[in-house]
């Protein structure tokens, strides 16, 4: 793998307790925002910070970590838009789980870009400091989400009914 290690440095929440981090998944064939040489199962992504004032559309995630030990990468751009092309100078890999990432490629759409937020990406696991804010806002980052995606362990991602259950729950919450 010719990119380097992703860093969160290069991609600062500029106020952690006001800002998330979403990714956008992009899909797996080629198109403009890909690299033709991209496998079915090699998951390119973008990240970038967004207030939590802004009504950003995206889902949230939730999944059964897994082994730690077997790692996985996910490609990243931090660049100022989606692209992720060859010759992308931002391109980065993030190292994920083997759980994660198959919970990645099921929820993957095959011609759209779907935004995600899911903790062990949108936040920054080696910065306590951002892990404690951003664990304090995760009620507000669920209710703002349009959809949530659980994913127990592989082959039982859990749509339908838990989508019905988490929307019913985030309207109940008080504000």
């Amino acid at each position: 793998m010719g990119e380097t290690r992703f860093s969160y440095d290069l991609l600062p929440l500029p106020n952690r307790a006001e800002y998330l981090r979403p990714v956008d998944i992009l899909p797996p064939r080629p198109s403009p925002n890909v690299p033709e040489n991209a496998t079915s199962t090699t998951l390119h992504a973008w990240v970038y910070p967004v207030s939590l004032k802004c009504k950003t559309h995206f889902t949230a995630s939730s999944y059964t970590w897994g082994d730690d030990g077997a790692k996985r990468h996910l490609r990243l751009s931090t660049s100022s838009s989606p692209s992720v092309g060859q010759n992308e100078p931002k391109l980065k890999h993030l190292p994920i789980t083997e759980s994660l990432e198959e919970a990645l490629l099921h929820i993957r759409h095959p011609t759209d870009t779907v935004t995600l937020w899911i903790d062990p990406i949108c936040i920054n696991q080696n910065d306590t400091a951002e892990k404690n804010v951003q664990v304090g806002v995760m009620g507000e980052i669920y209710r703002m989400a349009s959809s949530v995606f659980i994913w127990f362990e592989p082959g039982t991602a859990v749509l339908g009914p838990s989508v019905i259950w988490a929307s019913i729950l985030r309207s109940l919450s008080l504000p």
